[in-house]
């Protein structure tokens, strides 16, 4: 959202006749609403490699794992509030799991929020990962059996919208390992898990932490919901895409 341009009567003659393509509904309603323009969507795959690479049965461990990068703007993963959560629950309803934070630090303006993230995880079964290779994130994702997201928690998303996730493309990867996503409900994550069925949604801290408690509890709805997972990813296969793609140009 930070990059689509300022409405004025420059910038209305310069995309007087652009085409859009984005990339997520929550995308194109934001392009709307800032610019009144139509778009076609092209949601991004996941690679066939990383799709194909299903995790074995009984390889999960009790891994609840969040990838995203260690950076306060523009859109910050609130890794903070998944600590939050973790610590408040992991004695009783999280017992026996640990929480894998995984993600790059590429810039200088993340070096203090990682040591602010460390320090409140003083004493908690957390791991961090940092700048690990792809291939070591694949090997995550087919370890663990939860998936959390919270990218646009406790944030106005009417008036920043780029505080949201725009689509969620690590939710499908771990989705397609079949860790079932738990992941905020809000921007481009909506568009990815369906509710109940292939992961779930929340809006608040007690949300997150009842749909972890019921997986943990119950591993029959766990496998389904594994499964589930693991079916919704295929709708982002580079076969689809590129269906997609053709069906625009012609």
């Amino acid at each position: 959202p930070v990059h689509i341009p300022s409405k004025n009567f420059i910038n209305n003659l310069k995309i007087a006749n652009w085409q859009i393509i984005c990339y997520s509904n929550f995308m194109s309603d934001v392009i709307k609403k800032r610019i009144n323009k139509d778009s076609l969507i092209l949601p991004p795959f996941i690679s066939q490699r990383t799709n194909t690479k299903i995790s074995a049965k009984g390889q999960k461990e009790n891994i609840i794992l969040s990838v995203g990068r260690f950076f306060l703007y523009p859109h910050n993963k609130k890794q903070e509030i998944l600590i939050d959560v973790f610590r408040d629950n992991y004695k009783d309803k999280f017992k026996g799991y640990k929480l894998v934070l995984a993600g790059g630090l590429t810039e200088k303006s993340g070096e203090d929020y990682l040591s602010d993230l460390k320090n409140k995880a003083k004493g908690l079964p957390v791991e961090f990962i940092i700048n690990a290779t792809f291939a070591k994130i694949n090997d995550l994702y087919s370890r663990s059996k939860i998936y959390w997201h919270a990218a646009g928690f406790g944030e106005d998303l009417e008036l920043h919208p780029e505080r949201a996730e725009h689509f969620g493309i690590t939710t499908v990867e771990a989705a397609s390992y079949g860790a079932v996503p738990v992941v905020f409900a809000g921007g481009g994550q909506k568009e990815i898990i369906q509710n109940s069925i292939s992961g779930y949604l929340w809006n608040t801290k007690e949300e997150l932490a009842s749909h972890t408690f019921d997986l943990i509890n119950t591993p029959d709805k766990w496998k389904v919901l594994s499964e589930n997972a693991q079916k919704r990813a295929k709708d982002f296969s580079e076969g689809k895409f590129y269906e997609q793609i053709q069906k625009i140009i012609s």
